[in-house]
């Protein structure tokens, strides 16, 4: 708070920040879909996180927004009104003792399916 005392700073939410920053929705323009990553995707994700920003601006365009997270931890009421979200998780053994070769897999599995 020392900033936002002495050198006149503004508070402001990090996702919008870095999304206007790497300029998220001029290159999302050109985009089909957007992948992005996570640890966990759960409920609290969905309110207020990065994916919660994502989210909100590619639905704003229709564009298909597709997590790839380590654990996923929604029920059916968390995904209403999110029609162009889908969440895929690494929920096995391998994705727990080689992250990196499940998330390989992962991305083969969902890629077969465009």
């Amino acid at each position: 708070f020392g900033v936002l005392t002495f050198f006149k700073g503004q508070m402001q939410r990090g996702a919008p920040f870095f999304l206007d920053a790497v300029k998220f929705d001029q290159l999302s323009e050109r985009a089909d879909l957007v992948i992005t990553g996570e640890g966990c995707v759960d409920s609290q994700s969905l309110k207020g996180k990065l994916l919660q920003e994502l989210l909100k601006r590619t639905e704003a365009h229709s564009k298909p927004l597709i997590a790839l997270a380590g654990a996923i931890d929604l029920n059916a009421s968390d995904l209403e009104g999110h029609p162009y979200f889908r969440a895929f998780g690494l929920g096995h053994r391998e994705g727990l003792s080689s992250p990196a070769k499940a998330l390989e897999l992962l991305a083969r599995q969902i890629a077969s399916l465009l």
